[in-house]
């Protein structure tokens, strides 16, 4: 492939990626003085206070319960693959269904009102849309990034630091503040920091609570002031704020301990507990489990309970939609990222780190981008071209999912080439050819990445919201829009059909992505035997 070629390519990929966001920062200064000085008094200041509180809350809540559910899991140990479990089903849930999950039992038409206010009167009325419960409820259930990010840290050298510590006569509260909590800091804060990412991005969850966050702020701004300037002035301050608590997040992090095979496990071999504390254990482990994933589903199938309502419901269209949409922005997006690590992953280091800058899109809001590439398409194409919808809408959406959600394809190409052998590689330009090195050697090394990639995107983009809200490329919602229309509407029982419907969807997915992966490995060993 020739170097034009290589560069081409590349500009394009930034041109998708930097383009709707250069293209914020022009239309921003185009803005009526009224305007802005309603958006300023009344939606900027108040929303970026609800934006920094709420993420902030959530990151930290999300901390506390992940590190201590990890920590109780090693404690009790045998029961180590239900914790992941619990975790694992409570990430296949979105935001979205959590929340009208908890407002659907918590709220003054749920059953725990009810029986507070048939049984003690009214001085127990309480409101459950505040942003106190949005950020508990919120913070529990991110819970997996911080869970499995711990557990990741824990396959470090802690281990041996945890036993010195022990083998010095150290207590466990002076071994979990001395040697557990800061080796483990740098692992909590990556996943605290991914939750509070998630928390000022999210639109779904906030918009049901009420609580008016810059991304709730400028969907409604979008949809009513009609500014489009307005609308890009919220999405720099929204990007503004995701880059602060990505600044934060680098300031505080500290050295990551050396990755070792080993993982801590077993803490009640080195801390020895009586039968009352493994009693109250299992009892915080049993909560746990009710609270995460039996109190969910459980409230999710006693609310669509109806088989009328699942005959009534056009359901099995919105799955349709879904699976299209999800499957042909995955392959697209794969492709595009898969075609670029081609060929870059040869190029020198200085160079190669452009494609660092891809990794941002993640944390990027839906709502930024979305009112990001509307103008950006706007300026090219024009504003009738995007009213007529259809399939410029379609293709507006899948390259919004390419800015966003490209990282994660071009992680586990990085991850699987820092793997392969660079002798082999070196002895594959034996061949000469560059097709036939790609079909024959580097294409099969890389398939592992490149499919397990398509399911992580799949898995992302069918659980996305708020991009796919604003822009609604195809004249049948998909499952997440017709989840929030019920939802924001108070009626329970439709949203839980379309919600149970896209968790199994997500679940089945999920289960295909470990099939592949374990098959891929077994595959993998028996070439290398």
């Amino acid at each position: 492939m020739s170097r034009w070629a290589k560069w081409a390519w590349m500009g394009i990929c930034l041109l998708i990626f930097l383009g709707p966001l250069i293209q914020l920062g022009l239309e921003a200064k185009q803005i009526e003085t009224d305007v802005w000085e309603h958006l300023r008094s009344h939606m900027l200041f108040p929303g970026l206070q609800e934006t920094l509180v709420f993420a902030l809350g959530a990151a930290v809540v999300s901390a506390i319960a992940g590190t201590g559910w990890a920590l109780l899991s090693l404690f009790l140990s045998r029961k180590i693959l239900w914790f992941s479990l619990s975790q694992a089903l409570l990430l296949a849930i979105p935001t979205y269904v959590m929340g009208f999950v908890s407002l659907s039992f918590f709220d003054y038409s749920g059953p725990l009102q009810k029986y507070l206010l048939t049984h003690w009167g009214e001085n127990f009325y309480f409101e459950p849309r505040t942003r106190v419960w949005a950020i508990i409820i919120y913070g529990l259930t991110t819970t997996p990034y911080v869970y499995f990010s711990v557990l990741a840290g824990l396959q470090t050298q802690i281990k041996l630091f945890t036993e010195a510590s022990v083998s010095l006569r150290a207590g466990f509260f002076k071994t979990f503040t001395r040697v557990l909590l800061p080796g483990l800091f740098p692992w909590i804060l990556g996943g605290a920091t991914l939750v509070a990412l998630e928390a000022a991005s999210d639109f779904g969850f906030v918009d049901l609570f009420g609580v008016n966050t810059l991304s709730r702020v400028l969907y409604k701004s979008w949809g009513s002031l009609f500014s489009f300037g307005g609308a890009a002035r919220l999405s720099l301050v929204l990007l503004a704020v995701c880059l602060l608590i990505l600044g934060i997040s680098r300031y505080l992090k500290k050295p990551v301990m050396e990755r070792t095979w080993s993982q801590l496990e077993g803490l009640q071999n080195l801390f020895p507990i009586s039968k009352k504390v493994n009693f109250l254990l299992m009892s915080v482990f049993s909560f746990g489990i009710l609270l995460f994933n039996v109190f969910p589903i459980t409230n999710l199938m006693f609310q669509a309970s109806s088989l009328q309502l699942w005959l009534d419901l056009p359901w099995d269209r919105a799955l349709l939609s879904t699976i299209m949409i999800g499957v042909l922005s995955s392959a697209v997006v794969g492709i595009m990222m898969a075609a670029l690590f081609f060929l870059w992953k040869n190029s020198k280091s200085r160079s190669r780190n452009l494609l660092n800058l891809f990794f941002l899109g993640y944390g990027l809001p839906g709502t930024l981008l979305a009112v990001g590439f509307f103008l950006f398409a706007t300026q090219i194409l024009g504003v009738n071209a995007l009213s007529s919808g259809g399939l410029i809408l379609f293709v507006l959406l899948i390259l919004l999912y390419f800015s966003k959600y490209s990282g994660l394809m071009l992680r586990g190409l990085l991850n699987q080439d820092s793997q392969n052998s660079k002798e082999f590689c070196e002895a594959a330009d034996t061949l000469g050819s560059r097709r036939k090195k790609f079909y024959r050697i580097e294409l099969p090394l890389f398939s592992p990445a490149l499919i397990l990639g398509f399911f992580l995107l799949f898995l992302e983009i069918v659980k996305e919201l708020p991009a796919a809200l604003m822009i609604k490329p195809l004249n049948e919602p998909t499952l997440a829009l017709r989840i929030y229309q019920y939802s924001s509407e108070s009626d329970w029982q439709r949203a839980s059909v379309y919600s149970l419907v896209l968790i199994g969807l997500v679940i089945a997915f999920t289960l295909a992505q470990n099939w592949v992966s374990k098959r891929i490995g077994g595959s993998k060993n028996v070439s290398r035997n």
